[in-house]
């Protein structure tokens, strides 16, 4: 499984790998990243660093979650926007949070989720491609 990393700038390479997730040097929010990246699918990973994923509920629903936040992030094709959130964790457990709990139990994700009237964003220009 390849590593998430950005490119430099300067010469193309890719920063160093860690040895381990587990080392000294590797903060938590990376190690948050590292743990997203593993359980994301192929499909997932080809859209991560344009800035979402697309996920399946388990009753069939269409989500996006979007990477620019973690409040009010998710979407359903021109009905609604969600939230459901966990404070004071990095950012890359939330969306792994939100993921797995589309994926596995939809139903309580709707309930638990805040649902916000869906208006007019730029995400509808991009929903048209889904």
């Amino acid at each position: 499984m390849p590593f998430p990393f950005r490119r430099r700038r300067g010469d193309g390479r890719a920063p160093p790998v860690p040895r381990s997730p587990f080392s000294p040097d590797v903060t938590p929010d990376k190690k948050a990243e590292l743990l997203l990246w593993s359980k994301l699918t192929d499909a997932q990973r080809r859209t991560y660093w344009s800035g979402y994923f697309d996920v399946t509920g388990s009753l069939g629903g269409q989500y996006r979650i979007h990477l620019s936040s973690t409040v009010q992030n998710i979407t359903v094709r021109r009905e609604a926007e969600y939230c459901v959130t966990v404070l004071d964790v990095p950012r890359h457990d939330v969306w792994l949070f939100q993921k797995v709990l589309i994926e596995s139990d939809e139903d309580r994700f709707l309930r638990a989720a805040v649902r916000y009237p869906r208006c007019a964003s730029v995400y509808d220009e991009a929903f048209r491609y889904m």
